[in-house]
């Protein structure tokens, strides 16, 4: 009777170690990979609030620097990049539009240098913060896939209308709406260029978009 009981006891003291063990590893690894990240903080109640756990367990940027090497880091982000780009082909259809926006931009960006040139002199904090803000949200985005749980896309599509915005809105300042350009012996502007991207859209919207809103799920 009394050797059953302490079996028993034994055996849930056991468990009970083996669990912590594996609750303090998944904390150690919780910045590395989804799968720990869900039995670290996760589990210590991160969805709803600050985890409950010894300050010394959670993870963070200085642990991380101090527990990886520059070529895991590197690898890590080269990773989330490689996703980015996966994902920007198999799932929703923006690469198209991306490419279309990208190339007008390029375009006027280096045969418009006398229109561009004094705007950007002008808004200086402006271009500064647009190049931060791409520069570390494409880092951030790409160093959070593997604990991201479902890929990059989602993270992406946030910040897809902030970007068409404005090129949208660089395409229809007045100095750069009158510019021509010659393609082939016929010299377009940019409302050929919307023509374009209205013609693209409306064959989406008829013939592709339908069909993927109903099988591509919120971007994952």
């Amino acid at each position: 009777m009394a050797g059953g009981r302490g079996g028993r006891v034994r055996r849930g003291l056991l468990c009970r170690a083996v669990a912590v063990s594996l609750d303090e590893q998944a904390c150690l690894r919780a910045d590395d990979d989804w799968a720990h990240a869900s039995l670290g903080t996760y589990v210590h109640g991160d969805g709803v609030g600050w985890p409950a756990m010894p300050a010394a367990d959670l993870p963070g940027p200085a642990r991380y620097l101090r527990e990886h090497s520059v070529g895991q880091i590197a690898r890590r982000i080269g990773d989330g990049f490689e996703d980015m780009a996966i994902k920007s082909v198999q799932m929703y259809d923006y690469l198209p539009y991306l490419f279309l926006y990208g190339a007008m931009l390029i375009i006027i960006l280096t045969t418009c240098r006398e229109i561009i040139g004094p705007r950007v002199r002008a808004n200086t904090s402006l271009v500064i913060f647009l190049v931060a803000y791409a520069t570390v949200y494409l880092l951030a985005i790409a160093f959070y896939y593997p604990t991201s749980g479902t890929g990059t896309a989602r993270f992406l599509l946030a910040h897809l209308t902030p970007l068409f915005f404005a090129i949208s809105y660089l395409i229809s300042r007045t100095e750069i709406a009158q510019a021509r350009w010659r393609l082939g012996g016929v010299r377009v502007g940019t409302a050929h260029f919307n023509g374009l991207v209205l013609a693209v859209l409306a064959l989406d919207v008829a013939f592709r978009l339908w069909p993927r809103l109903m099988t591509t799920y919120g971007g994952f």
